[in-house]
C-alpha cells in the first residue's frame, strides 16, 4: 500500500497524459513543495496533520465547471490566484482546483524554462492561501 504525501499535485487538461517530461516535472514539484513545507515545520504537530490535493488546470476548462457548487466548493478569488477550494475534517483536509491564467500558460509556452518557476509560485500561493487560518509560517 502506498502512502501519499501530505500535499498532493495533479493536472487536468494541462500536459498531455503520456508525456514523461510533464509527469516528471509534476512529481518533482510536488517532493519540492513537501519539502519546503517541511522546512517550514508545518507536520510538526501530528495531532493536526494537514492534507492538501493540489489539482492545476489551464483557464479555459476550469472556466467551463460549475463555479456555484451546493457541495461544498468555495470559489477562490485572491490577487494572483484563481480556483475552486474545498475545506473539510476540522480544517486540516483541503482541496482546491487551481487555474492557470491564459496569459502565463503562453508566456510558460513561449519560453519553456519558466514552467518550473512558474508552477511553484501558483504552489506556493495556493498552499499559503489555503493555510492562512492556521497560523502556519508562510511558505516561501
Amino acid at each position: 500500500m502506498e502512502e501519499s504525501l501530505p500535499i498532493v499535485v495533479k493536472t487536468s487538461a494541462l500536459f498531455d497524459a503520456n508525456d514523461d517530461k510533464s509527469s516528471f516535472l509534476i512529481e518533482k514539484l510536488q517532493a519540492w513543495i513537501n519539502f519546503v513545507a517541511l522546512s517550514a515545520q508545518w507536520f510538526a504537530d501530528e495531532s493536526k496533520v494537514i492534507n492538501i490535493h493540489l489539482t492545476l488546470m489551464p483557464e479555459k476548462p476550469y472556466m467551463a465547471l460549475p463555479q456555484q457548487s451546493s457541495d461544498g466548493w468555495i470559489k477562490i478569488t485572491e490577487a494572483g490566484l484563481t480556483g475552486l477550494k474545498k475545506c473539510e475534517t476540522g480544517n486540516t483536509y483541503f482541496e482546491a482546483i487551481i487555474a492557470i491564467n491564459n496569459q502565463d500558460l503562453k508566456e510558460m509556452m513561449e519560453d519553456g524554462t519558466t514552467v518550473e518557476p512558474q508552477l511553484q509560485s501558483l504552489l506556493l500561493s495556493a498552499c499559503n492561501y489555503l493555510t492562512a487560518h492556521l497560523s502556519l509560517q508562510k511558505l516561501l
